[in-house]
């Protein structure tokens, strides 16, 4: 891995660059902050963008994209159903609604959001027929589990080209991660940086120890963790400074004997809510019929 432009195939035959910037929060304090971050990380390099319909952020987003002048072409934007969307009609409108905010004719990749409020195999038979009318060219899922993602495939349904969720060193979801190279399902991490809460010093001794004997900060080596996983990363930032340093991560290399030592932390910490639902058992998930009821946080 030498560019930021490195990309991964998915399942489906199409490619998705391994660093992308994550929009979640980024227009918290206000509009002009989330477009200004989604055109530096434009400028900076960054090809991924990903972004979601309970984010509140994609006419921002939209905007930035128009005005950050890349070639359609050459962009790779993702979205999100909306939660609170769930059902055959439901799921159409939530992806109209979101390309009209955005500016755009369609999507690289537009993803079930989480499992809950149910009505999974509905909704994704939506997805499904939106992909052949060229409304997003892959589908896929987040924050589901294998047995969520195995209901899918026994119901005779086209595979999720990826499952996005929480990952990082000290939430590593092994079993998840399994699952899905198992199953040629490409694993999207968010939250890559943990939010920040294992960056200070004496948080994480190991993966300190690394980042000095490189010369890199602890966010580095978070970051440079995933990419040799090949998993698909999405920091976010709404600072320039930090957008552009996250996406300095290919002129060193994790050692093969380091990388076995992070994974074989023994820490597993969530920083993420919308995390829980992938607790759920699939009987759950699917007698789960009450759209709106489940917030993401």
């Amino acid at each position: 891995m030498t560019s930021i432009n490195e990309t991964v195939k998915l399942g489906d035959g199409n490619k998705i660059p391994l660093l992308g910037f994550g929009c979640l929060d980024i227009g918290e304090r206000g509009e002009e902050t989330g477009y200004n971050a989604v055109l530096t990380a434009l400028k900076a390099g960054y090809r991924l963008v990903d972004t979601a319909a309970a984010y509140g952020n994609e006419e921002s987003v939209g905007k930035a994209l128009k005005d950050g002048s890349i070639k359609r072409e050459e962009m790779f934007v993702v979205t999100k159903l909306h939660p609170g969307k769930h059902g055959f009609e439901s799921v159409k409108e939530s992806l109209e609604d979101s390309l009209r905010k955005l500016g755009l004719e369609y999507v690289d990749l537009f993803l079930i959001h989480t499992p809950v409020p149910g009505r999974v195999l509905e909704s994704w038979k939506s997805l499904i027929e939106l992909k052949k009318e060229g409304k997003t060219k892959s589908i896929g899922v987040s924050n589901f589990n294998g047995d969520h993602i195995q209901a899918i495939l026994d119901a005779g349904l086209e595979k999720p080209a990826i499952n996005q969720f929480e990952l990082h060193p000290v939430f590593r979801r092994d079993e998840v991660v399994k699952y899905c190279r198992d199953n040629g399902i490409t694993i999207m991490a968010y939250c890559p940086l943990a939010r920040g809460r294992f960056l200070k010093s004496g948080d994480c001794p190991l993966i300190e120890e690394i980042a000095t004997k490189l010369n890199k900060s602890v966010s580095k080596i978070f970051l440079r963790w995933a990419l040799q996983n090949q998993f698909v990363i999405i920091p976010k930032s709404a600072n320039a400074g930090r957008i552009r340093d996250n996406y300095e991560l290919f002129d060193f290399e994790i050692s093969e004997e380091d990388m076995t030592r992070i994974s074989t932390m023994d820490m597993d910490i969530s920083v993420c809510k919308a995390s829980d639902v992938m607790k759920f058992p699939w009987n759950h998930i699917k007698d789960f019929d009450k759209p709106g009821e489940y917030k993401m946080v």
